[in-house]
């Protein structure tokens, strides 16, 4: 396999996802707790019953995430916990 082909098969992440990780130091206790589990891929209802929380005050919370990590989606904050995930654990 050569360079480029190895450069098209793995890419590192999007550039803007990294910038975003590193905007998590911006994020509360109890956000960056949701936060983390975004990278579990777990759903609002999970983190919910895992953190003692109504599901409403997950959304309240994930609303605020995005804000701060300036991500648009679920998706996006999920890569980017990942990310933070990934580099905690080195």
């Amino acid at each position: 396999m050569s360079n480029a082909d190895l450069d098209a098969t793995y890419k590192f992440p999007d550039s803007h996802l990294v910038l975003a990780a590193t905007r998590a130091n911006r994020l509360s206790p109890r956000e960056r707790e949701i936060f983390l589990q975004l990278g579990r891929a777990l759903s609002n209802h999970q983190i919910a019953t895992l953190l003692s929380i109504s599901d409403l005050t997950v959304r309240c919370h994930l609303t605020r995430i995005f804000t701060k990590l300036e991500v648009s989606s679920r998706l996006e904050a999920g890569l980017v916990s990942f990310i933070v995930q990934l580099h905690l654990s080195w």
